[in-house]
């Protein structure tokens, strides 16, 4: 027992480097896994049982989360999930069973009265619809770069033109560089030309509503503008939404010699900035205002989505202001009435697993409910095990559901790459879909294009409004 609680220690404080070890990572994972089995009778015996299975659980779940990325397994990180629920539903007292926990919906409410409910039923069921190619555009070509992150916000439409998306991304001009550009450029929706493609599905969209009989297709801004993408700001990350007519770019922007990040708000076509200044400061040194913020518009003002655990959301009142600030300085948005906005602890905010992914869309009741934000965002195992989840904000009550997929599912959808970030959700075709960039490693490891790309799937979800019955409309 006391060498499985040295071996486990040892794995939980330096996992990623322990199974990276000379020994066969196979092997490695297995041991370690039969390791964590004798640390948990220790635990549950032991005189500082709740610590100890805490310390247990967190090291479980790193080894769930990065066994597949390492041996390229993908058969076996469903049965470590099971066993690794099956112990934590045994201690609810960590937290995690809300995560979990097969039924649903499992709701918790927070000390300071707002309500959080998790699902299990997300499911991007279809495989990749599109795929937002790096060599879509000319300069592609030129070696080495690397693209990711790409947003796709729309369809829109301008001066009866066919319907196109603006797709802002991160691009760095060589591999393992830290200079990262956002670049902007502009894509149409058009239908394959493969003869194999039934012509009655190609002009419905594909079976079921599906984008996989389209291609995204480089296109110019105007008559007389190159279809060639244009770099906006230095920065990462970026979030693209149409906020009282302006396209913004969220971004976040690394300084060069202490590399804490600040976040942005750029206008996409003038170029303008402003800096955003939260209420509230981390605990972090790298990311003193945070990182991963959700944008969103409503009732006239710019919102972001802070934090998910507790749900905190700030209004940015400042970016209507004549002229325009550099500087935004946010403000909490009031907590519903019965409720209150935890405040922060001495050491400052801690983010949480669940963090900030596509942009929200907003959802405006016409029959005099309440509006709803709907999104993507991706939960942090570990820095090589990103999932997705899905979220659903009542704007009245600011009740918050999130719809995860099932734990007995593989972490990630898209097989091989075990870092999932959703970039952004839109509508078309009658359906939702969300647009993603995958890695099959944390991109502070390799910039290597091949692995890393952004591709679309179909979102279905219990959660999701029918905007066919007419009750909501998209802002």
């Amino acid at each position: 027992t006391q060498v499985a609680l040295r071996d486990s220690t040892t794995f939980f404080e330096d996992g990623e480097n322990y199974l990276a070890g000379p020994k066969d990572l196979h092997v490695r994972a297995i041991s370690m896994f039969i390791t964590a089995y004798a640390y948990t009778e220790y635990c549950l015996e032991g005189p500082e049982a709740a610590a100890c299975a805490a310390k247990h659980a967190q090291a479980l779940l790193l080894l769930l989360t990065t066994h597949q990325n390492y041996t390229e397994q993908n058969d076996v990180v469903c049965c470590y999930l099971d066993v690794g629920r099956d112990f934590i539903m045994r201690n609810t007292h960590l937290g995690y069973d809300h995560v979990f926990n097969m039924e649903a919906p499992g709701c918790i409410t927070d000390e300071g009265g707002k309500q959080t409910c998790f699902h299990h039923e997300l499911a991007l069921p279809h495989g990749p619809q599109l795929r937002v190619d790096p060599a879509l555009w000319s300069y592609s070509k030129e070696e080495p770069h690397v693209e990711m992150f790409h947003t796709l916000l729309g369809p829109l439409s301008s001066g009866g033109s066919e319907p196109f998306f603006v797709c802002a991304y991160r691009r760095h001009p060589r591999y393992q560089s830290q200079e990262g550009s956002i670049m902007v450029g502009f894509l149409e929706l058009q239908p394959k030309a493969d003869e194999w493609m039934d012509p009655i599905l190609q002009q419905q969209g594909g079976r079921g509503g599906s984008l996989s009989g389209y291609s995204l297709v480089p296109v110019p801004a105007s008559s007389d503008a190159s279809p060639e993408p244009f770099p906006i700001a230095p920065g990462e990350d970026p979030r693209t939404l149409r906020h009282n007519g302006i396209i913004y770019i969220y971004s976040q922007v690394a300084n060069e010699d202490t590399f804490a990040v600040r976040i942005v708000l750029i206008d996409a076509f003038s170029g303008a900035q402003m800096q955003l200044i939260p209420p509230e400061m981390t605990n972090s040194e790298r990311t003193p205002h945070g990182k991963n913020w959700v944008p969103f518009s409503y009732n006239g003002r710019m919102h972001f989505i802070y934090m998910f655990e507790p749900l905190l959301i700030m209004r940015c009142d400042d970016l209507e202001s004549s002229p325009r600030p550099s500087e935004c300085h946010c403000t909490w948005l009031p907590a519903p009435e019965g409720a209150t906005n935890i405040p922060a602890g001495e050491e400052g905010r801690t983010v949480g697993i669940f963090r900030g992914g596509s942009a929200g869309l907003t959802l405006m009741n016409q029959n005099g409910g309440a509006d709803i934000v709907v999104g993507m965002g991706h939960i942090t195992f570990s820095a090589y095990s990103h999932a997705p989840f899905f979220y659903r904000i009542d704007m009245a009550t600011l009740r918050l559901d999130i719809s995860i997929l099932k734990p007995h599912r593989p972490i990630s959808p898209s097989p091989g790459f075990s870092v999932f970030d959703p970039t952004s959700i839109f509508y078309v075709n009658g359906h939702f879909y969300v647009a993603a960039t995958v890695r099959s490693h944390p991109d502070f490891q390799t910039f290597q294009q091949r692995h890393m790309e952004t591709l679309v799937y179909k979102l279905q979800s219990e959660l999701l409004p029918d905007l066919e019955e007419g009750v909501y409309v998209l802002v």
